[in-house]
């Protein structure tokens, strides 16, 4: 399996993250958390209807993906895309991505990331793990040698072992999203796939790669992880 890391994420000018037009829906209470809501799935299936592939989850839950196939043939390989956090399946790089490499032969499928519960952020950031785009906004919290700044956002968060079960539940998420992306690419023909992802996704991806057999490869972009990675 090949590992690619790029530090550079391309911003798209003029681009706008898509709104979520779809009917508000109450989350049962339960300890298992969705990564597909709230990602103005709706509006991006009629924006490109053509595009647009709904995934079969668990417990009858369904997520939008958007695939173009490679423009050149023959070529039989696919890259599965994962957004950052929060982003949508058609948002900065990701949709860049999606509408430039079917011309080289590459046939792209991209996945909107539900941002992950609030209280794994507020561990990352209690623990000081950067985040992407920290040296922009952030890195002068992080250089402040008297610490004045950064001990006011510091947050009760919840234990370790209730941390560590609210991890391993999202990336099982996480997990059964590329799953059913795979095997939707794979039906499709596809036996070549590449996954990549962006920022906090690389460390997705990665934990999902580790466990594929048929995998040509993993890339990283301005990629993020946890301090266990």
């Amino acid at each position: 399996m090949l590992v690619f890391s790029s530090a550079v994420l391309a911003q798209q000018d003029g681009e706008q993250p898509q709104t979520d037009t779809e009917p508000a829906a109450e989350a049962p209470a339960s300890k298992r958390f969705s990564v597909t809501t709230g990602l103005g799935e709706w509006a991006l299936a009629s924006q490109y209807p053509e595009q647009a592939v709904w995934l079969e989850l668990e417990a009858g839950s369904r997520a939008l993906a958007l695939f173009r196939p490679e423009q050149q043939v023959p070529a039989r390989s696919a890259m599965i895309v994962l957004a950052n956090e929060g982003q949508t399946a058609d948002e900065a790089i990701v949709g860049a991505l999606r509408r430039t490499l079917p011309n080289d032969g590459m046939a792209v499928m991209t996945l909107g990331l539900r941002a992950p519960p609030d209280v794994l952020r507020q561990s990352r950031q209690s623990r000081k793990v950067p985040a992407p785009g920290d040296g922009e906004d952030g890195g002068s919290e992080g250089d402040n040698p008297t610490g004045e700044n950064t001990s006011s956002v510091m947050i009760d968060v919840a234990a370790p072992e209730d941390l560590e079960a609210l991890a391993e539940n999202y990336q099982n998420s996480v997990g059964s999203l590329l799953d059913a992306a795979a095997a939707a690419l794979r039906d499709r023909g596809y036996e070549r796939l590449l996954v990549l992802g962006v920022g906090w996704s690389a460390d997705y991806v990665t934990e999902w790669a580790a466990a594929q057999d048929r995998l040509a490869g993993v890339i990283w972009l301005a990629p993020a992880f946890t301090p266990d990675r």
